[in-house]
């Protein structure tokens, strides 16, 4: 779809017409099902063997369990963007070690686009706009390459705000916990896609692998704590031998980004932590406690296992001291930095 004024646009996944989406995940009856039975239908689809859910071995299966069973306080938040922000910038503010790690800005929060239609003239030519409780849904505005058409904008995103997939197909419960809002947000770099993502898979506070991931490209190469390539055998994965943008980095940069991701990571059992680079420069985009819907397939199976040996899942009825800190970063009432106070 192409919008006058958005050079750069993720929709999210769209559902297959009547009659195939009476069989397909996204269609009408799938979401019917127990979430056990959806999990296991996705997880043989995406694996291509049956799992084990009641006592799992690998990250894939840990996965499962993960978005069967856990309902935590410490879970609720971890994708609603403005509260993993919030979380980001309280750490920022005890820990030296995230001085230099930015935070987007965040220009405007709502839910009507005509509010950010209002404020269009305070706002920079570039920016994104994007649900807060969503995931793989995105326009990127450049009003200097051509005028917006808000109308359109308004067309696109007006659905985003209500519940999707991730929730009532996927039953990734975090994400009906989020505040259904919109928000608008700094651009990060001046090309039309942002050119490196890393990801780290912190367990417990330590981080055990890290994910270079090329957005144009759509490749990744993965490393272990040393910064020694390692094989997930995934289909988008660079081959080990060629050299990546990741090999180019100072030793002092890859350093400092294990260090910030393992604090922000430090109360998770599991989380994954992406950071853009851009040159030596760090930001921060985003938690993912349910990375690739936790249906990556991974050819090499010894993998998947190295990686869920990583992961000792959570005593659920154990309590958390903590638990009002988590539950208070969802009853905040942020504004847009750009926005009029109340």
């Amino acid at each position: 779809m192409e919008i006058s004024g958005v050079d750069n646009a993720k929709l999210g996944p769209l559902a297959p017409r009547f009659p195939l989406n009476l069989i397909h995940p996204l269609g009408p009856l799938f979401r019917r099902l127990p979430l056990p039975v959806r999990r296991h239908v996705l997880f043989m689809h995406a694996a291509r063997r049956i799992g084990n859910f009641r006592n799992p071995t690998t990250f894939t299966e840990k996965m499962q369990w993960r978005i069967i069973n856990d309902r935590r306080p410490l879970l609720a938040w971890t994708t609603d963007k403005l509260a993993q922000k919030s979380y980001v910038n309280q750490l920022k503010a005890v820990h030296t070690e995230l001085a230099d790690l930015s935070v987007p800005e965040t220009y405007w929060i709502g839910q009507h686009v005509d509010e950010l239609r209002q404020l269009a003239t305070n706002l920079p030519a570039r920016f994104v706009i994007k649900p807060n409780h969503s995931s793989g849904r995105f326009l990127a505005i450049n009003s200097d390459t051509a005028t917006v058409d808000w109308d359109a904008v308004e067309r696109v995103v007006s659905s985003w705000v209500r519940r999707d997939e991730e929730e009532l197909v996927l039953g990734h419960w975090p994400y009906g916990q989020a505040r259904h809002l919109l928000i608008a947000e700094e651009r990060i770099g001046s090309a039309a896609t942002i050119s490196s993502e890393m990801r780290g898979w912190v367990f417990d506070g330590v981080l055990r692998q890290l994910t270079r991931f090329d957005v144009g490209l759509r490749a990744s190469a993965t490393y272990n704590r040393t910064f020694n390539r390692i094989g997930s055998s995934r289909t988008i994965e660079v081959p080990l031998d060629q050299d990546n943008h990741f090999d180019t980095l100072l030793l002092e940069v890859k350093e400092r980004l294990v260090k910030m991701m393992e604090i922000i990571g430090e109360p998770f059992d599991h989380m994954r932590i992406d950071v853009f680079v851009e040159g030596n420069q760090l930001i921060f985009n985003e938690l993912s406690p349910f990375a690739f819907g936790g249906l990556a397939h991974y050819p090499n199976p010894d993998f998947d296992t190295e990686r869920g040996s990583f992961w000792s899942l959570p005593d659920l009825t154990a309590d958390d001291p903590t638990a009002s800190a988590w539950e208070a970063l969802l009853k905040e009432s942020p504004r847009g930095t750009r926005q009029a106070s109340r």
